[in-house]
């Protein structure tokens, strides 16, 4: 499928962020509670096993489904599952350090293995490649089983650490944050955000949803 109608990953993610926040409201808000019993899900990919990570499983929460799954339209069809019609696929990114490249003998030929097939190595670039691919979420999947069921088989629950991704775009925004006083607010004439300090709240969680709510308006 073609991403080129798409826009950059980075720029998605901190529209849709700003967007949550300047309505009032935190995509963080969804996976905190104050005893930590939250049953949210790593973002994974049903087929490998293996969770998505950073920016991706942070765009791929964002998406509002209660199915943790998501995978290519390729790896539904190899699974012998199918993608509803009409459904919207989203975006994401990974970087690809390394490529599988024929191996050849002395005379430039190539290197084939008991089946008749061309030996390959794997080669580390010598500049990372950004990549995109179009992944579905299991809710917008035919035939695959419940995600419950599913994930009960392969693995054990996974917690979503809401407050190490909250910290995450904190960083990223490059925002200039005091502590201090009893208010929390963005001030335009000096680029700042106030905001009392961690130890007035009651939690952790009213911290960040705060602060990722101050957040927006700096970004505005």
């Amino acid at each position: 499928m073609n991403t080129k109608n798409y826009k950059p990953l980075q720029e998605q993610i901190a529209e849709k962020l700003i967007a949550a926040l300047q309505e009032g409201t935190s995509p963080f808000q969804k996976p905190w509670t104050d005893d930590n019993s939250s049953g949210y899900r790593t973002p994974l990919n049903p087929t490998t096993g293996k969770n998505y990570r950073g920016m991706n499983a942070f765009w791929l929460a964002m998406q509002g489904y209660d199915d943790p799954r998501w995978l290519t339209f390729k790896q539904a069809a190899a699974s012998k599952w199918s993608v509803m019609k009409g459904a919207r696929s989203t975006m994401i990114t990974y970087v690809k350090k390394f490529d599988l490249k024929p191996i050849l003998d002395e005379k430039g030929r190539p290197v084939l293995d008991s089946d008749g097939n061309p030996k390959k190595a794997q080669i580390k670039l010598a500049r990372p490649m950004f990549i995109n691919a179009l992944v579905f979420n299991g809710e917008q999947i035919n035939g695959i089983p419940p995600w419950q069921q599913d994930l009960s088989e392969k693995q054990a629950e996974q917690p979503w650490s809401a407050i190490e991704r909250a910290e995450q775009i904190i960083r990223s925004s490059q925002a200039v944050i005091k502590h201090g006083g009893n208010e929390a607010y963005y001030a335009p004439s000096r680029d700042r955000i106030q905001i009392p300090k961690k130890e007035q709240f009651d939690s952790a969680a009213k911290y960040y949803a705060t602060l990722l709510h101050e957040l927006g308006h700096n970004a505005a």
